[in-house]
């Protein structure tokens, strides 16, 4: 019998936690009733604002990528362009010193 006894009050103990923790404190504080089956959505809810903050550092760090490879091209572009210039510079003083002769 003492069994039975213990086993009352624990589950007693039990309800009133659960009416507790999920009507009263709801009320309380002015939320929605019975928070326990809200957690899968508000996990949920994060795992998708975490999908969403991914997906947008990927497309940043691929402007980024594709920034740097315009400036490198540009850079790139510019060293080729001197280069030439200097060629040409080279063989103008060329030109100019068999002229001069």
């Amino acid at each position: 019998m003492v069994f039975v006894e213990v086993l009352s009050f624990l589950t007693a103990v039990l309800l009133l936690t659960a009416a507790a923790t999920q009507v009263l404190l709801p009320l309380i504080q002015r939320k929605p009733l019975f928070p326990i089956f809200r957690s899968k959505r508000r996990r949920l809810e994060g795992d998708l604002a975490d999908a969403n903050e991914r997906r947008e550092l990927a497309a940043v760090e691929r402007e980024v990528t594709k920034a740097e490879i315009a400036t490198d091209e540009t850079i790139l572009g510019t060293v080729k362009a001197e280069g030439v210039d200097a060629r040409l510079k080279k063989s103008i003083t060329a030109e100019e010193k068999k002229a001069r002769k």
